[in-house]
């Protein structure tokens, strides 16, 4: 399941961390969390990427052929 929202749990990430860390140490945890749900969301949004290639090509064979994508 991708993640939609990845700024807001990357936020959710560093809240819940050590109240020990410094600031720094908690803006790296941000940036990584942030990147890691990145790399975590590639396959999906790859996924949806050759959805969208694959919906363009039924549509254009079905208008090559005349047939109408209304019904």
């Amino acid at each position: 399941m991708k993640i939609s929202n990845s700024k807001d749990l990357a936020l959710a990430i560093v809240a819940s961390s050590s109240p020990t860390l410094s600031i720094k140490d908690k803006i790296k945890l941000y940036e990584d969390s942030v990147e890691a749900i990145k790399q975590y969301n590639l396959p999906f949004v790859e996924a949806e990427k050759q959805e969208q290639i694959n919906n363009g090509k039924v549509i254009a064979e079905a208008l090559e052929r005349g047939e109408s994508l209304f019904g």
